[in-house]
């Protein structure tokens, strides 16, 4: 057995960071000197009981007791909670030669420490004893917790970040694995048009802004519940004290009221969040990456339901997601093997029934399925960012058309193209435009940009540049599903539209609501003042027709001229001539 000394000697061994018992032969009085005067606390304890059979000067200082500490029991230098397996643990740290602990010590004062303790065997005069070598470990210790609470944070927000997000979550599914009863609440925040916040205010407004929701959501959070910050402008949060009767979601009102207030900038600005609600636990038990997909899906319902609010997940979210993912995944692969057409539908003019232009409309046409009109892919395509990519194509495929039609000897005419929200605020619509035209050679009277309404006042301020940018190409604009927004009046004079699209909603009503007339009266009488032209969609009936035609509406454009067609078959009505003249 090392270390063995049979007066009572004790020679101590220090090896890099090991210390431990070396026999050395016929101990020395120098020898004694490294255990008496060794800067370490150290001790011999007996290794049945713990009884203390000798003490160096250090560890006299340090956990001296009157009289000193031979023949005390060195149990009470621990906290009492960790007395009752101390003796197994110190001898079994022993005999495989490594640390134990770290412990919390108790100095002369009362004060804690976090220590290692080094543990070695000897016969101490005749009876098995354990040398204990005190190493403080207090201030590493709390280096170490600052270097583990630095990596689990977002530096940012002051809140934790999602690597330690997601380390909670598996801890708590990891616990309901083993407790049926046990459940568990997980909110995923999205904050709303923050991309437009960034652009407007810049990324060292919007970072503070962010720091400051951060905040906000931790002062609202109660026990046993967490937020971390898990993307740019999302955060979690994680509760297993809310998960009963309505508890989930008042979580998400609490939320919500935490950020209902401005944020300090200047100007102030408002800001709002849509939320995904999941409750974990019970049977079975749904995995981590399921319930953030879940969360994430709730959140998105969310969002398409007006944001601002919040949405409990339940299974029709999931079929929702599935199907959201199978559309995301058919429309990348779509666009590589150029599934998409444009159809055409003429803009008519009402005072000769003459083709003034066509709206080019977007179709994907499915080897198995057919032809789908936008409704079945464009939420799916706006939200997942592909109408990015998918409206340039729509601009440059109608110039291109346009080309064609032009060098087949066909009359030219105006084609209107729909730029959605996402690329009108995401992507580079005048730098697509004036190259569709550089590339086709088409001229820019042409071409006409429709935007809704509602793109148009998200941001009233950025639209004005941007169309002022595309009128500056020569590019005509139309504002399209007029009525249906919220425009400013005292923005829409200043947007210049060349042409408003009366919402077909208004023409149906036309001839049988006094209400949808008057309506449909006063959006022409406003285009006019604009000096733009009225445009009335979604007209089905000559009774439609000509109460536009009394109301002085300009153009008209529906089902009673033609349905959207093929490019080859819109060539063919240009062909044979317009069969609408002869209206007036």
């Amino acid at each position: 057995m090392p270390g063995v000394s049979r007066t009572g000697t004790i020679v101590v061994g220090v090896v890099g960071q090991q210390l431990g018992l070396i026999s050395v032969g016929t101990p020395t009085d120098g020898m004694q000197d490294l255990f008496y005067a060794n800067p370490l606390p150290m001790l011999v304890v007996e290794r049945q009981g713990l009884r203390v059979l000798a003490a160096n000067k250090s560890a006299e200082r340090a956990y001296g007791v009157p009289g000193g500490l031979t023949g005390w029991s060195a149990a009470q230098l621990w906290k009492e909670s960790q007395r009752p397996d101390l003796e197994g643990l110190l001898a079994e740290a022993a005999a495989v030669r490594h640390r134990s602990g770290p412990w919390t010590h108790l100095d002369e004062t009362g004060n804690t420490h976090d220590v290692g303790i080094y543990c070695s065997e000897l016969t101490y005069e005749g009876v098995d004893a354990l040398l204990l070598v005190v190493a403080d470990l207090t201030d590493d210790l709390a280096r170490e917790r600052a270097l583990v609470e630095g990596a689990s944070k977002d530096t940012l927000t002051g809140v934790a970040n999602s690597a330690y997000f997601l380390d909670r979550l598996r801890q708590m599914v990891g616990r309901a694995t083993h407790e049926p009863d046990y459940r568990f609440t997980v909110l995923y925040l999205d904050l709303d048009r923050f991309r437009d916040v960034n652009e407007r205010l810049g990324h060292i407004a919007a970072d503070k802004i962010l720091a400051e929701v951060g905040a906000r959501l931790t002062a609202a959070l109660r026990p046993g519940e967490f937020v971390a910050r898990v993307g740019g402008d999302e955060f979690g949060v994680l509760s297993d004290a809310q998960a009963s009767g309505n508890g989930p979601l008042r979580l998400a009102e609490r939320m919500m009221q935490a950020l209902s207030e401005p944020f300090g900038t200047q100007p102030p600005i408002s800001l709002s969040a849509s939320i995904g609600v999941v409750v974990g636990g019970g049977e079975p038990v749904i995995q981590t990456d399921a319930i953030i997909r879940n969360a994430d899906a709730a959140m998105h319902r969310a969002k398409q339901q007006g944001r601002a609010r919040y949405e409990l997940f339940d299974e029709s979210l999931h079929q929702r997601a599935v199907d959201y993912a199978r559309t995301e995944a058919e429309l990348r692969l779509g666009l590589k093997q150029n599934e998409f057409a444009l159809y055409y539908q003429p803009i008519v003019t009402i005072a000769g029934g003459g083709m003034h232009g066509a709206e080019a409309l977007l179709r994907w046409v499915k080897p198995q399925e057919g032809v789908l009109a936008p409704g079945a892919f464009i939420s799916v395509a706006e939200e997942s960012g592909l109408i990015v990519p998918l409206g340039d194509w729509v601009i440059h495929d109608a110039c291109r058309q346009m080309r064609e039609w032009r060098d087949e000897g066909l009359s030219e005419i105006s084609v209107s193209v729909n730029v959605s929200a996402r690329q009108f605020r995401d992507g580079d619509v005048v730098a697509t435009l004036k190259g569709a035209l550089q590339d086709t050679g088409i001229e820019a009277r042409l071409l006409t940009a429709e935007l809704t309404e509602s793109v148009v006042m998200e941001d009233p301020v950025a639209s004005i540049e941007i169309m002022t940018e595309i009128s500056a190409l020569g590019i005509g604009l139309a504002m399209d599903d007029f009525g249906t927004g919220y425009s400013s009046l005292s923005y829409l004079k200043r947007f210049n539209f060349d042409s408003l699209k009366i919402d077909r909603s208004f023409i149906d009503g036309i001839d049988r609501s006094a209400g949808d007339a008057s309506i449909v009266a006063a959006v022409i009488a406003l285009a006019h003042s604009f000096k733009s032209r009225a445009v009335g969609e979604g007209v089905e009936t000559p009774e439609q027709l000509q109460y536009l035609r009394l109301l002085r509406c300009d153009m008209a454009q529906g089902f009673y001229f033609s349905r959207p067609v093929p490019a080859d078959d819109f060539a063919g009505i240009m062909r044979r001539g317009t069969p609408w003249s002869g209206l007036s």
